[in-house]
């Protein structure tokens, strides 16, 4: 029974874990979202859009670009939290 109960109070402690690192990754999600959406602002409200430089487009391609690979790692980052959690699901199931 002692053991038990140190196995339940250690697996909340990792979901508790697992829980605060999805909150954390999830806040870098919707900065970056928020980040593209800033962009794709600022690219269209550019007065005169006929002159726009193709080394602004190449530059807001890139940032594009970051971004994207950058919200691919905290999807990536949270399907691993997401199996960690089913792990510690079966266990007690």
């Amino acid at each position: 029974m002692v053991q038990e109960t140190h196995d339940y109070s250690q697996s909340i402690q990792e979901i508790q874990v697992i829980i605060s690192e999805i909150a954390e990754e999830s806040e870098t999600f919707v900065n970056t979202v928020q980040n593209i959406q800033n962009q794709i602002h600022a690219i269209s409200d550019v007065p005169d859009s006929d002159h726009i430089s193709s080394q602004d487009i190449l530059e807001k391609a890139r940032q594009t670009e970051e971004t994207t690979q950058e919200m691919s790692v905290i999807v990536n980052h949270n399907k691993e939290n997401a199996l960690e959690i089913n792990n510690i699901v079966e266990r007690f199931s």
